[in-house]
């Protein structure tokens, strides 16, 4: 489970995933949390969307991580973050191994993002992206939506400068960008995302 991914805290009526120990082994619970001292969830049901089944107690949480309100697939985030960067005023675009790198007026438009649909299964082409900026003057900036952007996790360390988190979101035909704490009333959130500086 990603590290820099919703680390804000769980609250009732979210979808989570609970890992639990017993003795040595391990299982995990994806629902809606119902209670949190103690902790209930409910098992979903598919596509991630509450249920009636029965609540589960978990008294061995081993981690607890907050999901979107529903199942997302990988492929419906890289078409929102195709849509986000076509919306984009950029000056300057190529394309590296999946890799997006673009320029423009805002700290997103001078970023790399991986919109390529085998980007989140091979290494992030680092090497390509630093020159492709470096010719430009400018700094690298790596656009991270989660899950898509997992290859790129690998490359942080206490040299990368993280943003803060973001969440995509959805309204029916509309959709956006906002803090977390900004999520526009009736949009469902779609994915997180951050931008690093390196």
């Amino acid at each position: 489970m990603s590290r820099i991914f919703r680390s804000d805290d769980v609250v009732v009526g979210d979808r989570v995933v609970v890992r639990q120990r017993r003795g040595e082994h391990a299982s995990d619970i994806v629902g809606h949390v119902v209670s949190l001292d103690p902790l209930v969830v409910r098992p979903q049901e598919v596509g991630g969307f509450p249920s009636s089944k029965e609540a589960i107690r978990v008294d061995n949480v081993h981690i607890i991580k907050k999901l979107s309100a529903r199942t997302v697939r990988n492929s419906e985030i890289r078409s929102l973050e195709r849509k986000l960067a076509d919306d984009l005023p950029t000056t300057d675009e190529a394309w590296a191994e999946g890799w997006l790198m673009r320029t423009g007026d805002t700290d997103e438009a001078n970023s790399a993002v991986p919109l390529g649909p085998s980007a989140g299964l091979q290494p992030v082409p680092i090497d390509t992206i630093r020159a492709f900026y470096r010719e430009r003057n400018l700094p690298v900036r790596l656009l991270i939506p989660e899950r898509i952007g997992k290859p790129a996790l690998k490359l942080l360390d206490d040299t990368w400068t993280l943003a803060e988190e973001q969440i995509a979101w959805v309204d029916g035909g509309r959709y956006g960008v906002s803090s977390l704490s900004e999520l526009p009333g009736g949009a469902l959130e779609h994915h997180r995302r951050r931008l690093a500086l390196g």
